[in-house]
């Protein structure tokens, strides 16, 4: 009788990540009575010989395909995944965007009436332009139109940049993977002469080194995805003397809360209207910028080895 030796190999159920290449959603497991089992971990048996070979320990005899329509020997479980996945080298990348927006204030604000068309040329009040909300009193005729312009702009912060990886999937590719795993060393015999599109080959948990003569390798796994190393978190911003963009807005109360109307871009007031308050807004607009490089990888869910025979 053969001497069986039990190995594990964690093909796991795996979360959706960014780039992932599904085999399954969750790989089974078959029990030794040939039963399988949602969500187990999958079971190889090394047994003491098996179809002419010897294996080092750690490795079991399957049978191996990359075409998932292949039959499976008899007495055995189908357990299907990807193998072999490859990605562009330059699939990683780091961007920079801003973290805090910068942020600016103006000395002083000018605010221009119409003169009867659809210009604003005339000044008649000066405003604070600090950023927020003010108390102040304007009755405005009706149908009048409204500008502003701001002086003395000065920028407080110009803000903070953060670098992120960004993964580009769109070259990630993988090969199906089939293997058929006898559930006893009484059917390892069933692996001998494979059916069409299976190969005898042997199987190891995890990235290890091929024995002779089964030094074709192949890298199986539940899914893969791209993996990028960790940006480095140094950004420039960009421009750092900033270009302004701003606004007001009028309200009829005191708080900035009630009948707003922009006091902007030479706006025509609807109605007769007397307004209790105004807000400024003054942005600064700049962007960032990084030389940051990210190196790409491979995950790959639950990383097994096997080895084929070369030509068979």
């Amino acid at each position: 009788m053969r001497r069986r030796t039990v190995i594990t190999l964690a093909f796991a159920s795996f979360a959706a990540g960014c780039g992932l290449v599904s085999g399954l959603d969750g790989l089974h497991v078959g029990d030794l009575d040939g039963s399988v089992d949602a969500g187990s971990d999958v079971v190889l048996v090394q047994c003491d010989g098996g179809c002419g070979f010897s294996l080092p320990p750690g490795f079991a005899l399957v049978t191996f395909s990359t075409a998932i329509t292949s039959s499976c020997p008899g007495g055995t479980t189908v357990v299907d995944g990807v193998s072999d996945p490859t990605v562009s080298q330059d699939a990683c990348s780091c961007k920079c965007t801003m973290k805090t927006k910068a942020t600016c204030t103006a000395a002083n604000v000018e605010l221009f009436m119409n003169d009867g068309g659809l210009q604003c040329p005339n000044p008649f009040m000066s405003v604070s332009g600090a950023p927020g909300c003010h108390p102040f009193t304007l009755s405005l005729p009706s149908s009048a139109r409204v500008d502003e312009s701001a002086s003395g702009k000065t920028l407080l912060d110009a803000g903070e940049c953060q670098t992120s990886e960004v993964a580009d999937a769109s070259t990630l590719a993988t090969t199906p993977a089939r293997l058929c795993l006898p559930s006893s060393c009484a059917t390892i015999d069933s692996l001998c002469t494979p059916p069409t599109g299976q190969r005898l080959c042997a199987a190891a948990q995890g990235d290890v080194t091929c024995p002779a003569p089964f030094t074709e390798r192949h890298v199986i796994g539940a899914g893969a995805s791209v993996a990028c190393s960790p940006c480095d978190p140094s950004c420039n911003i960009n421009p750092p003397n900033c270009d302004f963009t701003d606004s007001l807005t009028l309200y009829t109360d005191t708080a900035c809360t009630t009948g707003s109307q922009s006091g902007s871009n030479c706006t025509s007031i609807g109605g007769a209207t007397t307004f209790k308050s105004y807000e400024y807004k003054i942005t600064a607009s700049g962007g960032c910028t990084t030389t940051a490089t990210s190196a790409t990888s491979l995950a790959i869910d639950g990383e097994q080895t096997v080895c084929c025979r070369p030509g068979t």
